[in-house]
């Protein structure tokens, strides 16, 4: 058992209840790239409190995280992740870990993930990945937008555990304001989506990010923040139930 909590990085998370809150803003050299910096407290923190909650993780920023989460997990299981990128660039920076490539990066190195099922970048997304994989599932945003992709999600189902991973920018911007370029899906069909997934395989645990840069005015950083606000309520309230928390 473990618990629901938040990894604040740029102090975007208000009035989040029931969720432990961890104020990161010191951790050094953590946005878009993995430090050695970053290792140690992050690795912490983690390995203490666990992974089998739901957990923010801020922006797309700090995506990477999911990875160090499912280097957690001690027994075979899948990766469902719904993204409107795929995050797996070639290395940008040697070895280092990243926000861009952390899904190829979780292929190479976790020996126990059986499959990465990456739900929501578009189809020319997936055909500039230089990378190819038989445990790599592709779902596109076409087969959303034509209705194939709850099929699909079916079809690549298997008897193992999962981890969930969402990013917020694979949301319209009437459901989600994120620092990175937005996809197509509403609310709704997200969450459709994930009980999909999370009826038919035992949960391990789920990670949420997807947050905006600063707002040019006062009125817009508070209309993102409620945009977002309801948003990560919906999906926190979709996957909770599958969930078994302390």
């Amino acid at each position: 058992m473990s618990e629901n909590y938040i990894l604040d990085f740029n102090g975007d998370y208000e009035d989040y209840p029931n969720f432990t809150h961890f104020n990161c803003s010191q951790v050094l050299g953590s946005r878009l790239i993995y430090s050695d910096e970053a290792q140690e407290k992050l690795n912490q923190l983690i390995t203490h409190h666990g992974i089998s909650g739901v957990h923010f993780l801020d922006s797309g920023d700090y995506h990477y995280i999911t990875k160090l989460m499912c280097d957690q997990i001690h027994e075979p299981f899948d990766l469902v992740l719904f993204d409107h990128h795929t995050d797996m660039k070639d290395a940008v920076f040697g070895e280092m870990l990243t926000c861009g490539d952390w899904v190829r990066n979780c292929i190479e190195e976790n020996s126990r993930l059986h499959q990465v099922i990456v739900a929501g970048p578009s189809q020319k997304a997936f055909q500039q990945v230089d990378f190819h994989s038989q445990k790599l599932k592709a779902i596109t945003e076409e087969d959303f937008m034509s209705h194939k992709a709850m099929a699909k999600l079916a079809y690549y189902q298997s008897d193992l555990p999962l981890y969930l991973s969402v990013d917020k920018d694979i949301l319209t911007k009437k459901d989600a304001v994120t620092n990175w370029n937005q996809g197509q899906l509403d609310i709704s069909t997200l969450q459709q989506s994930l009980r999909q997934v999370l009826s038919h395989q035992r949960l391990i645990g789920a990670d949420i990010c997807g947050m905006p840069e600063e707002c040019p005015s006062l009125a817009e950083q508070l209309k993102a923040e409620q945009i977002n606000r309801q948003s990560d309520e919906k999906i926190a309230q979709t996957i909770q139930p599958y969930l078994k928390v302390s």
